[in-house]
Parts: C-alpha cells; structure tokens; sequence
C-alpha cells in the first residue's frame, strides 16, 4: 500500500522540518525554494559522483527526488569523508547522502533514516580466478592477497575476519581494481555498489564478480540526533518512492547488475 502522507500532514510537517533547521538551511535557492543541504563525498559511482560540474548517481538523483516533497531543493555540499558527520553535528550541513552504510558507531553519532539499498561487502576477481572463490564463506581462511580501500568497511573486515590474508590498502577502489588488473592483488573487497560498476567498467579487462556477499550492510541517510522531523520526512518520501516503482527504477538504472549478483550472505558468509 502506498504511504502517503495526507496534504495538511505533509504541511504541518514540512513547516516543523524547517523550522529546526539553520538559518543557513532557510536560504533560498534561484526557485524560491529553502535549501536542503546534502553532504557528498563525491567519489563513490555510481552512488555519488561529480561528473562535468554536475552531481550524478543514485543518491544524487534520490536527493533530488526527496527534497521535493519537502518544499525544499537540494544543494549538494562536497566534504571529504571523514568530515561529513563533523558537519552535520556542527549544522553546516543537513543530511549525509554519501553511500554511508549503518553502522553501531555511526549510529551513536546520527540519526538514520530507514535503509534505501541492501548492500554488503563484495569481492572483484579475474575470470580466470573465479571459481576459487565460488564459495564466499571461505575467503576469510585465504592467505591470498585482498586489496581494499582504506579505512572502508571492507577494510574492517578484512582486518577482523581474515587473519591469515595479505591485505592491501589503496586510497580508492580505482587503484585497487587497477592492482588488480595488474596483477598485483588477487581479490578487490568492496561495497557491493562499488564493485559491480567496477565488473560493468572492465569487463572487457577480464574482471568479474562473485555473486553474494560476505557481509549484509544497509545504506541509509544520515540527520542529526536530534532532528527526528527531518528524519520522519526523509522517511515519508521515500516510502513513496518505494511505493510508486520510482526507487526501483533507479537502482536499476544506476546498479543494472544489482539484482543477478546481490543476494544474502546466509548461504555465502561463514
């Protein structure tokens, strides 16, 4: 059934979200509109990128779509990643929609909103390689060399769960899956997302992915603790954007290999 939100509802609510907001927040946009400040880092295809001056991706799209049911615009705000929670706790910006994954830790610092993907962590390997690693609930017994991205989730787990593997630490999925390529490393670990752009980028180089994950994460949007309105807004949106087929498409448009490769890690992880 669709969740909408009645029309005096969605006013009233709309009218608290903006007044718990910075007057930075209140800003209007060329339309007339208030801002909604969204903070990116933009290096994360095909969830988040910055590609001629203009941010693409799903979530850039999502931001758009949920802004305005919201009375309000996106205005996307660039920040590396370690500073993106900083930002949001000192009010410069309002949401996080950067590919950022629900986690314990991040949670005692925001307020999520409910996920918008399933993801978890995923492994790139050469063609030539891929039935070594058909049963994913053995890579953490591996001595093989596993490249991630630094302090990611997959570098977590590689560091927690494979002892004996030689990890590898690059600062982007680019160089890992480039290491890759080369050689150099036998197995790229990434956030799902990540690694099926990667398997559409070079396929013609011979890189596949192994359907499954070794780890189930969600992605969700981040507000302040202490901002349930806009929480309960985000919300709204996009259970309708689940309801009208809207969230759907867009994942299919951006992650076309999302639905032959993910599955549940309860027949992969150990």
């Amino acid at each position: 059934m669709t969740l909408r939100l009645p029309f005096l509802w969605s006013f009233a609510l709309l009218a608290v979200v903006l007044g718990c907001v910075s007057p930075e927040a209140s800003r209007t946009e060329p339309s007339g509109k208030p801002v909604l400040r969204v903070g990116v880092t933009p290096n994360y295809p095909p969830l988040i990128d910055k590609v001629g001056g203009e941010m693409v991706g799903l979530e850039a799209d999502l931001a758009r779509a949920v802004a305005g049911p919201l009375g309000r615009e996106a205005r996307f705000v660039s920040l590396k990643w370690g500073d993106l929670l900083p930002a949001l706790n000192e009010g410069r910006i309002d949401v996080i929609m950067s590919g950022m994954s629900v986690t314990p830790g991040r949670a005692a610092q925001a307020r999520f909103t409910n996920p918008f993907l399933a993801s978890g962590q995923m492994i790139l390997v050469r063609a030539n390689q891929a039935s070594r690693y058909a049963v994913l609930r053995s890579l953490p017994l591996t001595s093989d060399r596993i490249a991630v991205e630094k302090g990611t989730t997959g570098d977590m787990f590689v560091q927690r769960r494979c002892p004996v593997a030689k990890r590898v630490a690059f600062r982007s999925i680019a160089k890992a899956v480039a290491a890759l390529k080369a050689g150099d490393v036998d197995v790229v670990l990434h956030d799902a997302p990540a690694i099926l752009e990667q398997a559409m980028r070079h396929e013609a180089d011979g890189l596949v992915p192994i359907r499954g994950v070794v780890t189930e994460e969600w992605l969700a949007w981040a507000v302040r603790r202490d901002d349930e309105a806009l929480a309960t807004a985000l919300n709204a949106a996009l259970a309708d954007l689940q309801a009208d087929g809207t969230l759907d498409s867009l994942n299919h448009r951006w992650i076309p290999l999302y639905r032959t490769y993910w599955s549940p890690p309860s027949d992969q992880a150990p």
